[in-house]
C-alpha cells in the first residue's frame, strides 16, 4: 500500500511539473508540427536522443518516427503522468525537455515496490513463484495454454517475446527487471498491443526497416533499407531461416524475431564457412555436392556429370582422393576431406597415379597399385585377365614375362626398377618382345655366317694371287670372294663383272662408303681396274691384290686415296 501511494505521489508530482513547464515555457526546442508519425528529420532525431538518454528508446537514433519511437513516447507518457497518446504533442515535448523527468529505470524501480519478486527464473525451475510468473504472462497475452509450476521451453519463449515487445534484452530468463516490468502499468499488454508481430511480404514500417538493418548487418540482405517488405527482404529472410535452422517460410515471425534479438544468429559469412566443410554423404542433393564434384574433376579424381546429386560414382572418387591424400577412406565427403579439398594443397590423381605406378608390389599384394600394374601389363600385352587389384599367380607370370623380354632377372616381383621401365616409353610390348627375340635369333644366326665368312677370308691372307684361281693355295680377285662365300653354301658368279652386275640388281645394294659392315662384299677401283673383296671388320677389307701378287688386308680402307669405293652388298 505504501508503494502504491509512493507511485501515486510520483505521478502527481510529474503532472504538476509538466503543467508548470507548459505554462511558463516560452517556446519548445522541438518543432511539434514536424515531429509526427512517418516523418524523418532532425527534430525527430533530437527527440530520439533524449528518449534514449532517459531509457525509453533503445535503438540508434535515425530521425525516423516509426513504431518504436511511438512506443517510446507512450511509455514516457505513462511514466511521467501524461495522457498516453503516443503523439509528440506540446505537453509531451515540453516535459521531455525538462530536467525534472522520470526515467524508465526510476519508474521500473518504483514499480518493483508494487510487486516484489526477488527471483531469477529460467528453464528447468519449478515452484509457486514460477506459476505466478506464468499467470502474469498469460494475463498479458504472452503465454497460451494451461498455467503450470514448471519453467518450460514454452515459458522461455513467452519471456523472450515479452522482452522483445517491451524493449528489454532478449535472454529468456525472467530476472527482476522482467518481473517488475511485467507487474507494472508500463508493461505492454500483448492482447491490446497493435504492434505487428509477424512481418511478411507487403508489410512496411519501422519494424520492417529494423529487420532489414539486422539482416544487412548479418550479410543476408543487400540494397536499401526501405522499410518495405519486398522480394529481396523475403529472400533474405528465407536465407536467414535456412542457415539458422528455422522454418523457411519467408516470414519473420515470433521465433525468428526472438532468434534475431538474442544475438546468437549465424551470419551469412559464417554460414558459407560452415557449408564449405559440412559433411556430405551418398544420396545427398545440394549445391555443396556440385562444388565437391567440380573440385574432384579439377584434381582428376572425378569424370562424371557435374550436378548436385551425391552419386556412387562420386563416392568412389572421394574414396580415391582420401586414399591418395592419406586420410581416412570413407567415400563420404567429411569435414577433413572438405577442408583438404578447399585448401588446394592436395595430391592430384596424376600425382597419385605416378606414385602408385612406381610402388613395389609382389605376390598376394592388393590395392590400387596392383590395379595400375595389371592395367599396364594388359596394355603391353603380357596379361590377359581382369585388373582386379590382386597380385595373383597370373600377374606374377606376366611380370616375369616382361622382365625376360627386357633382359632383367625374372623374379616376378614388380620392384621400382621394373615398374619404372614398364611405365616408360622404352617398354616393349609383348608383340615387340617376340619380334625382338626373333630378330636377336636371326642376328645370332647371321653372325655365325659372318664369322665363317670373315674367318675364311682371314685364313686366305698372304695366299698367292693367280688370276682365275679359287683354290686354297692361290686366288684370283673374284676367285677369293667366290671361295669365301662358298663356305656358307652361297655360289657367286665366277667373274667380277657378273658379281658386280648381280649385286647392283639387289634391293640392299649400298653406295654409301660409311654404310658397309663385316661379311659384306665390297666393289672398288684400284686405278682403272675394278676389284672386289670382303669386309672383315670396321673399314677393313681383305682382297686378292694383283699389284701385290697376294691376298692382303687393308685397314681404314675408305681413307686410302688409291682405292675408290663403288658399292657393297650384304648377302646375309
Amino acid at each position: 500500500m505504501e508503494a502504491y501511494k509512493y507511485m501515486k505521489m510520483i505521478k502527481k508530482t510529474a503532472v504538476l511539473i509538466a503543467v508548470l513547464i507548459c505554462a511558463f515555457s516560452l517556446a519548445s526546442c522541438f518543432a511539434a508540427s514536424l515531429v509526427t508519425y512517418g516523418k524523418q528529420n532532425d527534430d525527430i532525431y533530437e527527440m530520439q536522443i533524449r528518449l534514449k538518454e532517459l531509457g525509453y528508446f533503445s535503438s540508434e537514433p535515425d530521425g525516423y518516427f516509426g513504431d518504436e519511437t511511438q512506443t517510446a513516447i507512450s511509455n514516457f507518457q505513462i511514466a511521467n503522468g501524461i495522457a498516453q497518446t503516443g503523439l509528440a504533442d506540446p505537453e509531451t515535448m515540453e516535459r521531455l525537455k525538462s530536467d525534472n523527468v522520470i526515467t524508465k529505470k526510476e519508474y521500473i524501480d518504483a514499480a518493483r515496490m508494487i510487486e516484489k519478486m526477488d527471483y531469477i527464473f529460467q528453464t528447468g525451475d519449478q515452484g509457486k513463484q514460477v506459476k505466478r510468473l506464468q499467470t502474469f504472462l498469460s494475463e498479458k497475452g504472452y503465454l497460451a495454454g494451461a498455467v503450470t509450476d514448471e519453467y518450460t521451453e514454452e515459458v522461455e519463449t513467452a519471456v523472450c517475446l515479452f522482452q522483445l515487445i517491451n524493449d528489454l534484452p532478449v535472454t529468456g530468463i525472467a530476472d527482476s527487471e522482467v518481473v517488475s516490468l511485467l507487474c507494472s502499468p508500463l508493461c505492454i499488454n500483448l492482447n491490446e498491443c497493435e504492434m505487428k508481430i509477424v512481418l511478411a511480404y507487403g508489410d512496411s514500417g519501422s519494424a520492417v526497416k529494423l529487420l532489414q538493418l539486422q539482416l544487412k548487418e548479418l550479410g543476408y540482405f543487400e540494397g536499401d533499407c526501405s522499410a518495405k517488405f519486398g522480394k529481396n527482404t523475403q529472400d533474405a529472410v528465407c536465407e536467414y531461416q535456412k542457415w539458422n535452422g528455422l522454418e523457411e517460410n519467408g516470414e519473420c515471425g515470433v521465433e525468428m524475431r526472438i532468434h534475431l534479438a538474442k544475438g546468437e544468429a549465424v551470419s551469412y559469412a559464417e554460414a558459407l564457412a560452415m557449408d564449405a566443410v559440412s559433411a556430405l554423404y551418398e544420396g545427398d542433393i545440394s549445391d555443396a555436392v556440385q562444388k565437391v564434384k567440380t573440385q574432384l574433376t579439377d584434381l582428376g579424381f572425378y569424370s562424371g556429370l557435374i550436378d548436385n546429386e551425391f552419386t556412387h560414382e562420386l563416392s568412389e572418387a572421394v574414396y580415391f582422393f582420401q586414399l591418395a591424400n592419406n586420410i581416412q577412406t570413407t567415400g563420404s565427403a567429411d569435414k577433413a576431406t572438405r577442408l583438404l579439398l578447399n585448401s588446394g594443397e592436395c595430391i592430384t590423381m596424376d600425382e597419385f597415379t605416378e606414385e602408385l605406378s612406381e610402388m613395389p608390389v609382389k605376390r598376394d599384394d592388393v590395392g590400387h597399385q596392383v590395379v595400375l600394374l595389371q592395367r599396364r601389363l594388359i596394355d603391353l600385352g603380357y596379361y590377359f585377365d581382369s585388373a582386379n587389384g590382386t597380385f595373383d599367380k597370373k600377374t606374377e607370370e606376366a611380370v616375369k614375362s616382361f622382365q625376360k623380354a627386357h633382359g632383367m632377372e625374372q623374379t616376378g616381383v614388380a620392384d621400382t626398377l621394373t615398374r619404372k621401365l614398364m611405365n616408360s616409353d622404352e617398354a616393349l610390348t609383348y608383340a615387340d618382345s617376340v619380334a625382338f627375340e626373333e630378330m636377336k635369333k636371326a642376328e645370332a644366326e647371321r653372325q655365325v655366317l659372318v664369322d665363317l665368312i670373315c674367318g675364311e677370308a682371314a685364313n686366305a691372307l698372304n695366299a698367292p694371287y693367280e688370276a682365275g684361281r679359287v683354290g686354297k693355295d692361290a686366288y684370283g680377285n673374284s676367285g677369293l670372294t667366290y671361295a669365301v662365300f662358298a663356305i656358307i653354301n652361297m655360289e657367286l658368279h665366277p667373274t667380277i663383272a657378273l658379281q658386280y652386275e648381280s649385286a647392283m640388281a639387289m634391293e640392299n645394294w649400298n653406295e654409301d662408303p660409311n654404310a658397309f659392315g663385316a661379311g659384306d662384299q665390297v666393289f672398288f677401283y684400284a686405278g682403272d681396274t675394278m676389284l672386289t673383296g670382303i669386309c672383315v671388320n670396321v673399314d677393313t677389307v681383305v682382297f686378292a691384290s694383283p699389284d701385290q701378287n697376294r691376298v692382303i688386308s687393308v685397314q681404314n680402307f675408305t681413307e686410302i686415296d688409291e682405292y675408290v669405293f663403288i658399292g657393297s652388298i650384304a648377302y646375309i
